[in-house]
């Protein structure tokens, strides 16, 4: 809220800016536009005077610390850096408005057809469609919908409008088109005396195959970007490491291929490569707008163990009073290393790879059971609401329904359905029985469900129609979803490919080097330089595995089962490096 102290700040801002107002309209025409879209109570010339002000402080402000940089001679170009912050400070207020209008978009694109299911449902049974975005709205399954009906809400009451033209009127600023159109849509089918059920109806249908063909689309892309992450992680890697290797054994390139040059790139420019993928990954893909955080609290938890098991392994090379506590721990390494015939110089990487598989074990584990059930218990759920429509055909009131069905079996949603059933037996409400369920279910699709199945009975009448329409919609979600996810699993095949040629070209090059060495004469202390070369590329497999789930199952929790697997696959190809390397040196050698 813009209090009246505020407001008279805002007004002496804009007067005395005024001079600055064409200017930045003519670099960003949008910007009223923009502002009305993201429910910035402030008019332009206000934003624009507020924009004034804080660029004339940052300038002061770098002004005043570049000089007293340059008097305490810390440097130029830092000088330089500090003089920059205003252009900095200006271009990111001028283009928030544009940025949270994104954001706000994205979030529409995922809630929209989700809310468009529910209001053609209610509207189908007589409900209001202001009356149906007010339910989604006070239950909270929709939060950025919901803004929208509170946007609407406020216009109706502050403009004195009636509820179609205030529709209209928000319908033009929302910065989300398949939205606006459908509230422009429904304002002219009112105004034309159309039939407003068929209306809701076709556009959800019609929303829902512009929301198929977004997935696939999205599947496209994200093979697209798991082929160029192969590219950029493992074959960029590999020509580096190839590179590094011939300089550290013919000793050419070492400036330029030094030990610094080689953890600059190893330990930061290939983990950002993969923090870049994920990133990528997350803004393309279609978001619920609430998400399980239990893995990455395990996840959390679990580094405790993975640390003490990393000092334990890593104990003779931190200190020797930690070397004497850990040595029954160091002396099975090493017994195990030595039975496989390795070089002890894999010690480093193998400790690694077993902290970081305790690491990502546990979280692992909470996320394959989580999916499990969701999955189970969403199947289920749709599955009973179809049976629960072919009994209402019947005859047989909803309530009747729902406990007649609690003795079949629906899967992991069986104890839900008994819940209802129970509680419906001693005469509860459907809504206070959602109240109750809806925090012990975690899915959001299953919750969405349930929310439109109750309220399609206690508010929409629970006709055959109705519920009809609604179970069509479930079990059309229900099919997107295994289309999706069928469609995006073999994505996942590429990372494992792309960390086993890694960890095999790697050995085999080791190997390679190795041989060329002795049969030239010299010598290199081959188990310092594995304990150099080998920590980053079982780091950057590990990451490997958390670009497969993002990429894969549009989840980084899902990606932990990934690395632990990987990092299995490294830590065996480790093992096997004698027979790796004896194979291709003699192919070599041939």
């Amino acid at each position: 809220m813009v209090t009246m102290g505020s407001a008279s700040i805002l007004t002496k801002l804009s007067r005395r800016y005024e001079w600055l107002t064409p200017l930045i309209l003519s670099i960003s025409p949008r910007l009223p536009e923009r502002l009305k879209s993201i429910g910035v109570r402030i008019y332009p010339e206000a934003y624009i005077g507020m924009l004034g002000f804080w660029l004339l402080v940052s300038m002061i402000t770098s002004v005043i610390i570049s000089v007293l940089l340059l008097i305490a001679q810390i440097g130029l170009l830092v000088a330089l850096i500090a003089m920059c912050i205003p252009f900095i400070i200006f271009v990111l207020l001028l283009t928030y408005p544009s940025i949270i209008a994104s954001n706000i978009k994205s979030k529409l694109e995922s809630e929209f057809p989700y809310a468009s299911f529910y209001m053609a449902v209610m509207i189908s049974g007589g409900t209001h469609p202001f009356t149906s975005l007010s339910r989604l709205d006070r239950i909270g399954l929709t939060p950025t919908i919901g803004k929208v009906s509170r946007m609407i809400d406020i216009s109706t009451k502050a403009w004195w409008l009636d509820p179609i033209s205030s529709t209209e009127h928000i319908a033009t600023i929302l910065p989300q088109r398949d939205l606006s159109e459908l509230l422009k849509g429904y304002a002219s089918t009112v105004r034309s005396g159309g039939d407003v059920v068929s209306y809701f109806k076709r556009r959800a249908e019609l929303i829902f195959d512009l929301f198929e063909l977004k997935i696939n689309a999205l599947i496209e892309r994200f093979s697209i970007y798991m082929e160029a992450y192969l590219a950029a992680s493992v074959l960029l890697a590999l020509g580096f490491y190839m590179m590094f290797m011939v300089s550290r054994t013919l000793r050419v390139g070492a400036e330029f291929l030094s030990i610094e040059a080689f953890f600059s790139f190893s330990y930061l420019l290939l983990p950002l490569i993969s923090v870049i993928f994920l990133y990528l990954a997350d803004i393309s893909q279609i978001k619920y707008p609430y998400y399980d955080m239990r893995p990455y609290r395990v996840l959390l938890i679990s580094i405790i163990p993975s640390s003490i098991v990393l000092i334990a392994l890593l104990a003779p090379y931190i200190s020797p009073e930690l070397s004497l506590i850990f040595s029954p721990v160091n002396v099975f390494k090493y017994i195990l290393i030595d039975y496989f015939g390795i070089s002890r110089g894999f010690d480093l990487a193998i400790s690694i790879a077993v902290s970081l598989i305790v690491l990502f074990i546990p979280p692992a584990i909470v996320e394959i059971k989580i999916s499990r059930y969701e999955s189970s218990v969403f199947k289920g759920a749709v599955q009973f609401m179809r049976e629960v429509v072919e009994i209402r055909k019947t005859g047989l009131n909803p309530e009747k329904a729902i406990i007649e069905l609690s003795g079949k079996n629906y899967g992991r949603f069986n104890k839900i359905l008994k819940i209802i059933a129970n509680k419906l037996a001693w005469g509860a409400s459907l809504l206070s029985i959602y109240n109750y369920l809806e925090g012990r279910i975690r899915s959001w699709l299953t919750k969405i469900s349930l929310f439109t199945f109750f309220d399609s009975i206690e508010v929409g009448g629970g006709t055959p129609e109705t519920l009809d329409i609604m179970s069509s919609f479930n079990e059309r979600l229900l099919a997107i979803e295994q289309k999706r996810r069928s469609s995006m699993r073999p994505l996942v095949i590429i990372p494992y490919i792309g960390a086993i040629l890694l960890a095999f070209t790697s050995i085999a090059l080791l190997g390679y080097m190795k041989e060329s060495l002795l049969l030239a004469g010299r010598t290199l202390e081959f188990d310092q330089f594995l304990r150099t070369f080998l920590p980053p590329i079982v780091i950057n497999a590990a990451m490997m595995g958390l670009v497969a789930g993002k990429l894969s199952e549009e989840s980084v929790a899902a990606g932990f089962k990934h690395s632990v697997l990987i990092l299995f696959i490294m830590i065996l190809t480790f093992l096997l490096s004698p027979y790796v390397m004896s194979i291709f040196t003699v192919i070599g050698a041939t």
